[in-house]
């Protein structure tokens, strides 16, 4: 059970819905389902299995939606970076 686990590794175990994710990366819940999500390299899901909802809502990992973000920060390694947009 959890509560005999190692503090640790607890953040490990945090999941966090879509809506949360959002608010994190600040955009909208829709654009991480559609968008991020099914992005290479984006945090895989978990679905816990549901009476309602034979897949499950999708959750994903605090930690690895964090490290991912940060593999996208202007001027890291792994970063593509974005196009310039035009002037109006």
């Amino acid at each position: 059970s959890a509560v005999g686990m190692n503090s640790a590794i607890m953040p490990q175990l945090v999941t966090t819905l879509s809506k949360e994710v959002a608010q994190f990366l600040k955009v909208g819940p829709h654009q991480v389902t559609e968008r991020y999500a099914l992005s290479e390299g984006f945090p895989k899901p978990i679905r816990l299995p549901s009476v309602a909802d034979v897949r499950g809502v999708p959750r994903w990992r605090a930690m690895e939606v964090v490290q991912w973000s940060e593999k996208h920060r202007e001027g890291s390694p792994t970063s593509r970076g974005g196009r310039p947009r035009q002037a109006a």
